[in-house]
């Protein structure tokens, strides 16, 4: 653990106890002491914080780049996983199939005695050819390369925290009528690190990808299911909601969990080759996922407040540390303010230059 995050949080304690007692002195009245950590102690931290942020942004910038690389990777990935699954499922056990240029077989495990008593019917197939050629379940597979690509998908077109995105539900898509009579889909975003509800608009590619899900979970239900999530961090069971990212597994429904998601954008980087410039392997993050996106809305020139709404940040400059800007964009962003500027002034101002 880094001392300069101890000595933030430990003044930042001593000062939300100095603000509960303000607020409720018969309670919190007799726990007020001056702070050991002094703002002076804390003028290194800001100093290491600057660095932070340069550090995270050229991961950004690296990262950036790599994008396509990884969405290619995740796309063929589940596609490969889909034609596999529908090929084994044609198929009895023992009997060898080909998919996508390569051999596979169909096997049976000891369990699926067992998992048939409960009513579960449990694809396993291997590779033929290949060592070790271990089994696998070919259902679980096509899950976990499905959920990948919907994580990718939404984090990028969204820019949301972990968390965030967990949280989604079904009812949260929504529509909103604006002042000129226009329907607009909006996806609303549950109270998380600042405590407030936002609404981001949704796009035609996010509209997509949410559909998808949809479908997925729905499946042939006449309602959307609802299911439970445990929240790490009230370490409480929420209400059975209608969340998007639910998955079965056996013969239940549950909320992929905080170390799924991370889980599953590690296993991507890793089977789509992922490098740095430097040649060390890269993983892409959650959080990466958001400070691609904050780059990306300023690249095509979002104005910084509308981007830290979006965002749920309550600071500019937060928001403005998530953001990696490029020369290239400094410059293209200047051009357009010289020709903003120039279209409002007279046009006699900005007479012809002559010999003179």
């Amino acid at each position: 653990m880094n001392v300069h995050s101890v000595f933030h949080t430990v003044r930042a304690f001593y000062l939300d106890l100095a603000q509960w007692a303000s607020e409720h002195p018969e309670e919190w009245g007799a726990l007020v002491f001056p702070p050991p950590v002094t703002s002076a102690d804390l003028r290194e931290f800001r100093h290491f914080k600057h660095k932070r942020r340069q550090k995270m942004q050229d991961r950004t910038r690296q990262l950036v780049p790599l994008m396509p690389q990884l969405l290619r990777s995740v796309r063929e990935h589940w596609t490969l996983r889909q034609q596999l699954l529908s090929h084994a499922q044609e198929c009895v056990a023992g009997e060898i199939f080909e998919t996508a240029g390569r051999t596979w077989q169909r096997v049976t495990r000891y369990s699926d005695r067992r998992n048939i008593q409960f009513g579960l019917d449990i694809i396993w197939v291997r590779e033929v050819g290949v060592t070790p050629g271990t089994p696998f379940n070919c259902q679980q597979e096509e899950e976990d390369a499905f959920w990948t690509w919907a994580i990718l998908e939404v984090g990028r077109h969204t820019g949301l925290r972990r968390e965030e995105i967990l949280e989604l539900t079904r009812r949260g898509i929504d529509t909103f009528t604006t002042s000129d009579g226009q329907q607009v889909l909006t996806l609303t975003i549950a109270p998380s690190k600042t405590d407030q509800e936002r609404c981001l608009p949704i796009a035609p590619d996010l509209a997509h990808v949410l559909a998808t899900i949809i479908r997925r979970v729905q499946g042939n239900l006449a309602k959307f299911p609802v299911v439970e999530r445990y929240d790490p961090n009230e370490k409480v069971m929420g209400e059975p909601l209608t969340y998007l990212f639910q998955r079965t597994r056996s013969t239940r429904r549950w909320v992929l969990s905080d170390e799924a998601l991370p889980h599953l954008l590690r296993k991507a980087s890793r089977r789509a080759g992922l490098k740095f410039a430097d040649g060390e392997p890269a993983t892409i993050t959650s959080h990466d996922l958001r400070r691609m996106y904050a780059t990306e809305a300023v690249h095509h020139g979002l104005p910084l407040h509308i981007l830290a709404k979006l965002m749920g940040h309550a600071d500019l400059e937060t928001t403005r540390g998530y953001a990696a800007l490029y020369d290239e964009d400094v410059l293209r962003q200047h051009r357009a303010y010289l020709a903003r500027r120039r279209a409002l002034r007279p046009p006699e101002e900005y007479r012809e230059p002559t010999d003179e």
